[in-house]
């Protein structure tokens, strides 16, 4: 017998990209609910596309564990706007299809982009509309550099973005502040608070691969600081170099970690320019979603590096998921998400003014003292931190609850 109920989850990303793969769909493939499928849309870029055979395996593969999987077309490039609004065009087209056919009962959709198609289509074809991980996305780009405050496009996006905040059955913020601003700003829909969370039995501490990476790579001795994140947009440039290389002339034996895709000629030139002893610091391009946990492991220190932006309050970056479940305590700048409350709090990180020089040698005594400590003791209270802040139970069940509630009066939940 065919399920009766279907959910329809929206989102703008490849199947194949972290951020599909390591969050949503993770979250869908645990998530078990009888009676329930999942229609999974996604925009498939070049980079993370799959041939003919490995579409139709994946489908098969998808479908037994009750996700139908519908692969759209990733448009970029010249002619933006006119791409984006065949895109959406076809996404409303597509959940036209999928909902003649079945019994919706929620769409949901996942970031800005795919949550102006999804509220639109909601809109259009009478189905009630979840907005997970709601973010101000135009403040955040305006704030880092990317659109000018003035500009059509910041206007236009930044409407767009509050109007879908405000008017939405369900809102999933990421951190409380969104929530209060929301509250605050008279939404109609429930608000949910839930930050960015990660696989607990995927993030944790690897003994066997610390002592590897770091017996390959020949840093056995050494104050491992990692890095595995981007440069430029909404992440720091040039300064998060600045401050990497005021940790590492502080002591010889600090060593730098850095894992990322950026253009690696930039970075040395970075790295030359800020007189950074090269064999202190090591530079790997990009690595498998299964393999982030092991390169953490081998550190002892993660960084997290935002782009001096105030909107950053409303973020929740993956990376501090994964540091805590695999038992790294972390460096953030103040006002990051909720990320700065708990590093204090719950003793499991320092927090700087700044991700600069200066940011780190006002908080160099502070770290020093949080890493002297008993290695294990940490390890374990960062574990623990994450398992209450951060791990894909807590999505988990926050997602069963949004899936199987039944449609009531519109109300605010700050859960």
């Amino acid at each position: 017998m065919k399920p009766d109920k279907h959910i329809i989850i929206l989102l703008y990303w490849s199947l194949k990209d972290p951020l599909c793969e390591g969050l949503m769909l993770d979250y869908l493939k645990r998530m078990k609910l009888s009676g329930f499928t999942y229609h999974l849309i996604t925009f498939e870029q070049d980079k993370y596309k799959l041939d003919a055979a490995e579409t139709i395996s994946t489908s098969d593969i998808l479908r037994s564990e009750g996700i139908v999987w519908h692969p759209l077309k990733y448009r970029s490039g010249r002619f933006f706007v006119i791409k984006k609004l065949f895109s959406m065009l076809q996404t409303i087209w597509l959940i036209r299809r999928i909902k003649r056919r079945n019994n919706v009962r929620l769409l949901a959709a996942m970031a800005s982009i795919a949550g102006a198609f999804g509220f639109f289509a909601s809109r259009i074809l009478n189905i009630r509309y979840c907005q997970l991980t709601f973010e101000p996305h135009a403040e955040i780009v305006m704030g880092s550099g990317g659109l000018s405050p003035d500009s059509l496009k910041y206007k236009i996006s930044h409407r767009l973005e509050m109007h879908v905040g405000l008017n939405s059955e369900i809102v999933v913020c990421t951190s409380r502040h969104m929530v209060e601003r929301l509250k605050k700003s008279g939404a109609r829909g429930k608000i949910i608070r839930l930050p960015t969370c990660v696989n607990e039995s995927r993030c944790t501490f690897d003994v066997s691969a610390r002592n590897a990476i770091r017996t390959e790579l020949g840093i056995q001795n050494k104050r491992v600081l990692i890095y595995p994140g981007k440069f430029g947009g909404m992440y720091g440039k040039e300064n998060t170099i600045a401050f990497i290389a005021a940790f590492l002339a502080d002591n010889s034996l600090n060593h730098a970690l850095i894992i990322t895709d950026f253009n690696r000629d930039i970075l040395m030139g970075w790295i030359r320019k800020f007189g950074i002893d090269e064999s202190q610091v090591t530079l790997l391009g990009p690595v498998d979603l299964e393999a982030i946990p092991r390169y953490i492991s081998a550190a002892d220190v993660g960084l997290i590096a935002y782009a001096n932006f105030e909107a950053r309050r409303y973020c929740s970056p993956v990376k501090t998921a994964e540091y805590l479940l695999c038992g790294l305590p972390y460096i953030v700048q103040q006002g990051t998400s909720e990320d700065d409350e708990y590093a204090i709090n719950y003793k499991v990180g320092v927090v700087a003014d700044s991700i600069d020089a200066s940011g780190y040698r006002a908080i160099k005594n502070s770290l020093d003292e949080l890493l002297s400590g008993d290695v294990i003791s940490l390890r374990n209270r960062c574990r623990e931190t994450g398992l209450i802040y951060r791990s894909s139970s807590i999505a988990i069940d926050s997602l069963r609850k949004i899936f199987t509630d039944e449609p009531n009066e519109r109300s605010v939940s700050n859960n």
